[in-house]
């Protein structure tokens, strides 16, 4: 006695039909998105460029605070 786990598939049931493809509002809607993607990778990689003559930090040290009379009285 043969088991049998799953039937064999012929392929000639479901034929292909090499007309059919992405349509072309799906098509212009992936070059949106992709030129998007695009346009975004572009803008950081300029602002990582920009961003030494964007940002600049000076520090200034702090002066140390000056004892008040009355602190230094209690002690």
């Amino acid at each position: 006695m043969t088991r049998v786990c799953a039937r064999r598939i012929d392929a000639d049931i479901w034929p292909m039909n090499p007309g059919l493809g992405v349509s072309k509002n799906v098509l212009m809607l992936m070059l949106v998105i992709v030129s998007v993607f695009a346009l975004v990778a572009l803008y950081a990689n300029v602002q990582k460029l920009r961003r030494d003559k964007i940002e600049s930090a000076t520090f200034i040290p702090a002066s140390s605070p000056a004892a008040s009379p009355s602190s230094a009285a209690s002690h």
